[in-house]
């Protein structure tokens, strides 16, 4: 039987918590955690106390130097991933980053081209993508493919964030796939797939669901029970992602056939015409123009 995959974690912050909670739900024989960084030792120590880990660091150098761990995982704030993943990435280490994966389309491939060039395994953690759900019409319907055109609107926050955004993707075939976000008001949370064939009803919440409803029949998900609550609704469900990175690291995958790096790329480029469209910018000023 393989050796357990020895995790690292990154950040001790809430999703951080709850991915090592349920890490620790799962079979020791196949997942373990064995050291956590964050910039505060005292904050490390304090999440290697409440989760039983063995080894706390008060540096990402720490974490990223050790021979211990098997792969990382990187929960800390998005504007630093890309300095923390390189790093990572520099100790050698293959990483698993949480969404969205950077700021921007130019640091997702300098992201992308770190690991390429060292060999090493890179996944963006888009957990929804791994929910039982979403195995029965994957890759968000349209299979990676490039949308022909992108058509965004909506209004800014006085600091210039986007407050709600409508995005209308229009694919080969005049397919089209519509979808609305906002941070000023409560919307469904529901995903709608309608074809000549029927329909499919993914029920809130989307990006984490159990069931499914189509035109032909109804299916349930259940998620595995764990021991422990977590910050974010049906967070057990981040299993899922774990046991895929585990699966592709014995098999020497250097990327996720599920949520590959091409699909990271794909979405940085939409989220950076729809931003463009938008006016907002988290584009730094000297690759603003290369992307």
């Amino acid at each position: 039987m393989p050796a357990p995959t020895r995790w690292g974690i990154c950040g001790a912050g809430k999703i951080s918590h709850d991915f090592t909670t349920v890490l620790h739900s799962m079979s020791a024989d196949e997942h373990q955690v064995v050291a956590v960084a964050a910039r505060d030792v005292g904050k490390a120590k304090s999440f290697a106390q409440l989760h039983g880990i063995p080894k706390a660091f008060g540096s990402y150098e720490e974490l990223a130097q050790d021979s211990d761990i098997d792969v990382v995982y990187i929960g800390v704030i998005h504007p630093k991933h890309l300095s923390v993943g390189l790093q990572m990435l520099a100790g050698n280490k293959p990483v698993l980053c949480e969404k969205p994966f950077t700021m921007n389309a130019c640091e997702t491939q300098e992201l992308i081209n770190a690991a390429q060039s060292r060999g090493l395994f890179l996944m963006e953690a888009m957990w929804t993508r791994f929910f039982p759900v979403y195995q029965e019409f994957i890759s968000m319907v349209y299979n990676g493919e490039k949308p022909e055109e992108i058509h965004s609107t909506g209004t800014l926050c006085d600091t210039g964030v986007d407050e709600t955004v409508t995005v209308i993707l229009k694919y080969s075939g005049n397919r089209l796939g519509i979808f609305t976000c906002s941070l000023l008001m409560p919307l469904s949370n529901e995903g709608f797939i309608f074809s000549p064939q029927g329909h499919i009803k993914i029920p809130a919440p989307l990006w984490c669901p159990t069931k499914i409803e189509t035109s032909w029949g109804n299916m349930e998900f259940p998620l595995p029970p764990i021991s422990a609550t977590t910050n974010f609704t049906n967070g057990s469900g981040m299993c899922y992602e774990a046991d895929e990175v585990r699966r592709c690291l014995l098999k020497g995958f250097k990327e996720s056939p599920i949520m590959p790096l091409a699909e990271s790329e794909l979405l940085s480029s939409i989220m950076k015409k729809v931003l463009m469209q938008l006016g907002v910018s988290y584009e730094s000023p000297s690759k603003a123009s290369s992307v």
